[in-house]
């Protein structure tokens, strides 16, 4: 039954748009799930990063103190080796921090997406809001207009005037 509102379109209708806008939220709702998971990623392995540059630091340290204890007294006949020994363990160092740098990037990108698509999800779900409302108000527009239906035919009734469908258009 269509209603007397036109703007709100009939229930069926908006019961269809309803059930599409609720889809769309749910994928929404998906999606930032999704974009939660790839964050929680991202920002595990930056930690995990973080952790090996710790690693690397404490390795560089350990050197350090073994050239200036028990191994000083070797340190004349290697130093070409310990130079090259330093020299790696301090690019080991450059590189996971170039790592940690690309990595901390990366959890950048997710969480601004991660705002998007929350954006995209809270929008989504005004829409569904939206439709649900007016849902509402045609089906209580469609109820208004059969308890007015129902009234006037139990006037008509009351007066004694027969009723007839086609005789209520003419009125």
């Amino acid at each position: 039954m269509k209603t007397s509102d036109r703007t709100l379109g009939s229930p069926a209708d908006l019961a269809q748009l309803q059930r599409l806008r609720q889809a769309r939220a749910e994928a929404a709702e998906r999606r930032v799930f999704a974009q939660r998971r790839a964050c929680d990623e991202a920002r595990a392995e930056v930690e995990a990063q973080a952790r090996r540059i710790e690693a690397e630091r404490e390795r560089v340290r350990r050197h350090a103190l073994h050239r200036v204890g028990e191994g000083a007294a070797s340190l004349p006949r290697f130093q070409a080796l310990d130079a090259a020994f330093r020299e790696d363990l301090d690019d080991n160092r450059d590189r996971a921090e170039y790592d940690l740098i690309d990595r901390q990037e990366t959890l950048a990108d997710e969480l601004s997406a991660l705002r998007e698509r929350q954006g995209e999800w809270q929008r989504e779900q005004v829409r569904r809001d939206a439709v649900s409302d007016a849902l509402a108000r045609s089906r209580a527009a469609v109820g208004l207009s059969r308890e007015r239906a129902a009234e006037s035919e139990a006037e008509d009734t009351r007066r004694g005037t027969p009723f007839h469908p086609l005789a209520r258009t003419s009125r």
